[in-house]
């Protein structure tokens, strides 16, 4: 398997973030929070479904006022994603969101990710 994290798998769609937000299941392992719904026809009937995930991420601007400091911590959840991705075996659209006031080692966000993807696989 590849890891790469390619731009189709990004989640850009207002659709997907409308439903999302409408009808999705959410998920916290410390520090971030997953907002999932799997890709459906009950869940997205007049649109066209993609065979793989697509992921946003979040950093809010209110807890980290320079934008270094949450493109560094997107990029730490970047990476936790693209290197366990395969834990997630049917299509899901999903938002991670950090929660923390503080930036954390990689390790504990890397640990984080793998918790929650095999939570929002078996649900």
């Amino acid at each position: 398997m590849r890891y790469t994290l390619k731009k189709k798998e990004s989640l850009k769609s207002k659709n997907y973030f409308d439903a999302i937000f409408a009808h999705g299941s959410s998920a916290k392992e410390f520090p971030i929070r997953a907002i999932y719904i799997e890709f459906n026809q009950e869940n997205f009937s007049n649109t066209r479904i993609p065979s793989f995930s697509q992921v946003a991420f979040s950093v809010p601007k209110k807890r980290f006022k320079r934008a270094v400091d949450r493109n560094r911590i997107k990029r730490q959840l970047r990476e936790a994603y693209r290197l366990n991705k395969h834990l997630l075996a049917t299509p899901h659209a999903v938002i991670f969101v950090y929660l923390a006031k503080d930036e954390f080692p990689t390790v504990k966000v890397t640990k984080a990710m793998i918790s929650l993807l095999v939570r929002v696989n078996e649900k």
